[in-house]
């Protein structure tokens, strides 16, 4: 910034991560569902531009939580690369950025053809596979996720928010 002019400060944003709905992952053969109740979630989340960990794409991080039957992390961005301030300026043109989670797999449930199971507070049918244990590792800002309902929002300033899009999810690390 210029002499006399102050840095802005970080940006606030909400994400709704994962919405418990059925994904695809290269891992399986079979929909994808995470057990959010058997979900551990960290203190704080990095956040991260495509599941990416080189230092140039993190954006920030976040405080994850269940709310709603939903996977949701609010935090803000606190980089100041040129990845932050694309993702930022593509938000403030109206662009629809999607999410998706990264998590460790603990252990999951492969359920066939007409066998039952209750995740997420819904009863599904099976062929899916249900990941009854995992820990959150991290989410990550992405042109497409698998879980096309989720959505990011980025606070413009400190009373006003620029809705984003829907989705999540990756493979096994990447998962959610």
């Amino acid at each position: 910034a210029a002499d006399g002019e102050s840095q802005p400060g970080p940006r606030k944003f909400r994400i709704t991560a994962y919405t418990g709905a059925a994904i695809r992952q290269g891992w399986a053969r079979e929909p994808v569902i995470i057990d959010l109740a058997g979900m551990t979630l960290p203190p704080t989340v990095p956040i991260v531009m495509g599941h990416d960990y080189a230092l140039g794409s993190i954006l920030g991080q976040g405080v994850p939580s269940v709310q709603g039957g939903q996977l949701v992390v609010e935090g803000e961005i606190l980089a100041d690369s040129e990845t932050a301030r694309q993702a930022l300026a593509l938000a403030e043109r109206g662009y629809q950025w999607q999410a998706s989670v990264g998590a460790d797999v603990g252990r999951h449930l492969k359920f066939n053809e007409d066998q039952a199971t209750t995740v997420n507070g819904q009863t599904v049918t099976g062929p899916v596979r249900v990941v009854r244990a995992s820990t959150l590792r991290e989410t990550s800002f992405v042109t497409l996720g698998a879980d096309r309902s989720t959505a990011i929002s980025i606070a413009a300033d400190a009373a006003e928010e620029i809705p984003m899009a829907d989705t999540a999810t990756k493979p096994t690390d990447e998962v959610a």
